[in-house]
């Protein structure tokens, strides 16, 4: 009997422990958590066996979770390590994400949890931990950020104001750079808009517009803006709806462009860039895509490898003689179900190999839909499990062999004298302990227990012997191999008729299969409890007609509900009205073809909100086959559910930008290669994407600008700077087309660079507009110098006369005293010859001045030094000052240096201020001109002060305009063509009256090549 009890305790607790196991590995799989346990320093003594499909681990080399070199990523180790070493000094709770190498040679991203179990003198005894692939939660999160980054830079790159309305067309939000252009300040201008910005005239049109807008679901109009002072600029406003499912307009995204340069008509983008793309990441497994209809349409190639059969050959065949004919009709019914109802799918099967075998395979599938809900592509995996099911076998082959061994095995019997010494053992117990039968008289079996069960050991033995009563505990005893195992003892006494005891029987049990089996299930209860708690998750249970059994004690928490409030409603009340029905009909549809469930609902908190969970659920099945529980969980997943709902609002706000932008969108590698341009490229220009991917794109560059191109976009590959050019690219006819071109880089949160983003923008009629701006303001410069030499023809000749006049008489006097030679006279002619030779020179060089000044020239600005041209300037303008009584005063600045620009165009300024101020000067009683330079921030002033009667205030409005002269012979074009030089340069010329009683012009330029003062 007693036998019996011990072989149906075991069997209880074999049964208990597979229950508990199977329990665990369905929630495993379920979750796709990987349980493990570590000793107290880390190393781990046992984890689930994926973790080496997955990781592709070796299973004979220790495995330290996290911070291992062999599979942590190399910049995740010392924060790992860090992060380990704090828990186990503190006792607390482990919780990181990391990264770790996988079977396929790519890093995966890893959530570690673990918790602590401690003595009751707090020392750490083992860590209970789990690991979570949260890979994909990373890569949505990383596509998020990539995609807001994107559609930054393409805002920044477009110069665009973008704005949203409401479903009314009213303004809702537009950007902060409107407040500045426009001087309101934001709830100003939602407040005045639009009626307080468009132009009076443009209003009605505005609104007309509108209302059609709202109908037509389409806005383009251009009208003027005020702007800061009251100045009205012609923008662009452009718009589109922003729909909702069922097709209703919730709003509005909007640009606007100011076009105020150039109000031409341009070609609405036609092409429409779509930005999603799906992917499927589900580590090494074979995937493959199909039609609507579920044909194949692609498969990858290490199938074949696996099977050992050829592409064309599998693709030939049948799916009956792919199949195992066990499974055939179950794969086309799921397969016919799935395509059915457009749900994902998880199953195994049986695929036909090469040599006629089978293997198993884990087929897993999800649809992707089109904007309308349609099914256009299915998506999935093949994994070969076909180790793993014949792993499965083999421990289930195991486990039966330890049942029969454990049933078939015998007590050993023993007896004792009355002072406990054995007098006998069963035989088999020497073979064990590894004791000879000679031994047995001086047998201490004390000497054969574990030192940690003596104590015990030696009370239970004390108080049989003593009290003579039985007895019934465990103990370790030390074997044949040196090592313990647990035995079950038990001892019974024999009395005489006096009551007095005359032996003792007993029986050692050998239950070290037992108390490990049992040790497992309470480590398996304990682990299977931290690994709840340490989840995410909420773990359920059902009956086979999927009603709810039970329910994890933390749902509660998690859905922020109450007990009273959890009784009060069934759990169906809990998920959201629109998600009930699809709820259902998966349940239903889970319950009746007994396939696992995989879906999503909202379900309700207890603050009144719902939030999105994702519902899963598997079978358990008897012998038999058939259904005996479910096992689920519950994942809140509402944080990554509106992770991907922002991210497909700004991949929708970046496509309507890029839809309503002029320019041309495309992306270039680290290394500054084209990898993609925008639809429109090729509408525009007539050439093929695939033309300028690469560095194609240059060879369509005009070369006249390919290699300062080439330059300087090697340059801005090497610093990182965000480059802008501007160069002349031939159309698919040939013709070349003025293109500007702009990119910024794009880099990771570790500041490494991983692409570029950029535009091209068709600035050909702008640019062309620009050179023959700048010929014509060359021409205009070159006719005021023209200009100004008639004025000064007649004093150039009175100049010139004098210096000639005196190269003749210096001659003349020579030749006379060269009739009368003699020796001093020789010293005279010398002197004589050296001051006509000076006449001559200066002559000379008044003809060269005046002939720079006359000539036409390219403009070619440098670093020129202030003291020299207002020396050259005053030589050519002043020349006849003296004559006319005119006091000049040269009062410089010693730290106003040199400014950036062409000298000849300055000196022109500078010629011109002068000799209005000669011409303003002169008849007056107090003939003063002072000419000065003074530092103005990073500008050099030159300064012009008169003594004239100054500027009539009626004159002062028109002074700088073409034409407008105060003077009666006058051409009107002398300031006009200054102030047009100044602001070529970056600078500009200012008026005010001067303390001289006249006029005071001054002419700030930039002292430095920056570009800012140039453009």
């Amino acid at each position: 009997m007693q036998l019996a009890a011990a072989q149906a305790a075991c069997a209880i607790a074999d049964e208990r422990l597979r229950d508990i196991d199977e329990r665990n590995r369905a929630i495993c799989e379920l979750s796709d958590l990987i349980l493990f346990t570590t000793d107290a320093d880390g190393t781990v003594t046992k984890i689930d066996d994926r973790f080496f499909s997955v990781t592709g681990a070796s299973r004979d080399r220790p495995i330290s979770i996290g911070s291992d070199k062999s599979g942590a990523h190399p910049d995740d180790r010392d924060r790992v390590r860090a992060a380990q070493m704090a828990a186990r000094d503190a006792g607390s709770r482990v919780d990181y994400a990391y990264r770790r190498l996988v079977a396929d040679g790519s890093y995966r991203w890893w959530q570690l949890r673990a918790r602590p179990v401690l003595n009751a003198q707090g020392v750490v005894l083992r860590w209970n931990g789990t690991l979570a692939d949260i890979h994909d939660q990373k890569v949505a999160e990383e596509k998020l950020r990539e995609s807001e980054l994107r559609h930054r830079a393409s805002i920044a790159l477009s110069h665009l104001i973008t704005f949203t309305l409401d479903a009314n067309g009213q303004l809702d939000d537009i950007d902060d750079r409107i407040c500045e252009l426009t001087g309101l300040s934001m709830p100003e201008l939602l407040a005045s808009a639009p009626d307080g910005l468009c132009h009076p005239d443009d209003l009605p049109l505005l609104v007309r517009c509108r209302d059609e807008a709202l109908e037509m679901r389409r806005y383009d109009q251009t009208v003027r803006i005020r702007h800061v002072g009251g100045e009205y600029k012609w923008w662009r406003l452009r718009a589109a709806p922003r729909l909702a499912a069922d097709g209703a307009t919730i709003g509005w995204f909007g640009t606007m462009e100011d076009v105020n340069l150039l109000v031409i008509a341009r070609e609405r983008l036609k092409a429409s860039e779509e930005i999603h793309r799906f992917s499927v990441e589900l580590s090494d497994q074979v995937v493959w895509s199909a039609a609507a209809d579920g044909t194949i349409a692609n498969i990858g190639d290490g199938l074949f490898d696996r099977l050992g059969i050829a592409r064309d050959v599998w693709m030939a065949m049948s799916r009956a003689e792919r199949i195992h004919p066990d499974d055939f009709e179950r794969v086309v019914s799921i397969n016919s179900e799935t395509i059915r109802n457009g749900t994902s799918a998880d199953y195994r099967y049986r695929m036909r190999c090469g040599d006629g075998s089978y293997r198993w395979w884990r087929s897993r599938s999800r649809p992707r839909h089109d904007d309308a809900g349609n099914i256009v592509r299915w998506y999935g995996t093949l994994e070969d499990i076909d180790d793993l099911r014949r792993a499965e076998e083999r421990v289930r082959d195991s486990e039966e062999l330890h049942r029969h061994a454990v049933d078939l095995s015998n007590l050993i019997v023993w007896t004792a004298d009355p002072k406990g010494r054995f007098l006998s053992i069963s035989p088999r117990i020497f073979k064990i302990l590894g004791l000879t039968r000679e031994m047995t008289p001086s047998l201490q079996p004390l000497s054969l227990v574990h030192p940690d069960d003596l104590a015990t050991a030696m009370v239970a033995l004390k108080a049989g012997l003593g009290d003579g009563v039985a007895a019934d505990f465990r103990l370790r005893l030390r074997i044949a191999d040196a090592s313990y195992r647990w035995w079950r003892l038990r001892s019974s006494p024999l009395r005489d008729d006096d009551g007095v005891i005359v032996r003792w029987y007993g029986t050692l049990d050998d239950v070290d299969e037992l108390t490990r089996s049992e040790e497992r299930v309470r480590d398996s209860e304990e682990l299977h409890r931290f690994s709840v708690e340490l989840s995410n998750q909420v773990v359920w249970t059902g009956t086979p007609e999927g009603r709810l059994l039970s329910v994890g004690p933390n749902l509660l928490e998690k859905l922020g509900l109450t007990s009273a409030q959890w009784l009060q409603q069934q759990p169906e009340q809990l998920v959201h009205p629109e998600d009930i029905d699809a709820a259902n009909m998966a349940r239903r549809h889970a319950v009746k073809v007994g396939v696992p469930a995989n879906f999503q609902c909202r379900l309700l908190h207890g603050d009144g909100s719902y939030h999105w969970w994702r519902i899963r659920a598997a079978p358990r099945r008897g012998a038999d086959g058939s259904i005996i529980r479910w096992y689920g969980t519950l994942e809140d997943v509402d944080e990554f559910k509106r992770a991907g709902e922002r991210l497909r609002e700004t991949e929708e706000r970046y496509r309507y930008t890029v839809e309503l932008s002029e320019q041309i969108v495309f992306t270039a590698n680290a290394m500054g290669k084209i990898t993609s341009i925008g639809a429109r490229w090729t509408q525009v220009s007539g050439l093929s994407a695939d033309a300028v991917l690469g560095d194609g794109i240059f060879a369509f560059i005009h070369p006249d600008d390919r290699a300062d191109v080439a330059d300087r976009w090697t340059l801005r590959v090497a610093d990182g700077v965000g480059a802008d050019l501007v160069c002349r690219i031939a159309d698919a006819g040939g013709e070349y087309r003025w293109w500007r071109i702009r990119a910024a880089q794009r880099r990771s949160a570790a500041g490494t660079v991983l692409g570029w983003y950029g535009t091209v923008e068709d600035v050909d009629r702008a640019t062309r507009s620009e050179l023959k701006l700048k010929q014509v303001q060359a021409e205009m410069v070159h006719m005021s110098r023209l200009n100004a030499m008639g004025a000064m023809a007649s004093t150039l000749a009175h100049e010139l006369n004098q210096p000639l006049a005196a190269v003749i008489s210096y001659i003349a006097g020579s030749r006379r005293l060269l009739e009368s030679t003699t020796g001093p006279t020789v010293l005279q002619i010398q002197d004589a010859m050296r001051s006509a030779q000076d006449c001559a020179d200066r002559a000379g060089e008044i003809i060269r001045r005046v002939r720079k000044h006359v000539s036409r020239g390219d403009s070619q600005p440098s670093v020129v030094a202030a003291r020299s041209i207002i020396k050259d300037a005053c030589n050519v303008a002043l020349i006849n000052a003296r004559e006319l009584g005119i006091n000049l005063v040269v009062d410089l600045d010693p730290a106003a240096t040199s400014v950036f620009g062409d000298d000849i165009q300055v000196q022109q300024i500078l010629i011109n201020l002068l000799r209005n101020a000669v011409d303003a000067a002169s008849g007056r009683a107090e003939r003063k001109i002072v000419i000065s330079t003074r530092l103005a921030g990073s500008y050099l002033a030159f300064a012009v002060d008169d003594s004239g009667a100054g500027v009539a205030k009626a004159m002062e409005a028109r002074l700088f305009e073409p034409f407008e002269s105060s003077k009666p012979d006058g051409m009107g074009i002398g300031l006009s063509i200054s102030r047009t030089i100044a602001e070529s340069h970056g600078g500009r010329l200012e008026y005010e009256p001067s303390v001289l009683g006249g006029a005071r012009f001054t002419v700030l330029l930039p002292i430095s090549t920056d570009p800012e003062h140039l453009e």
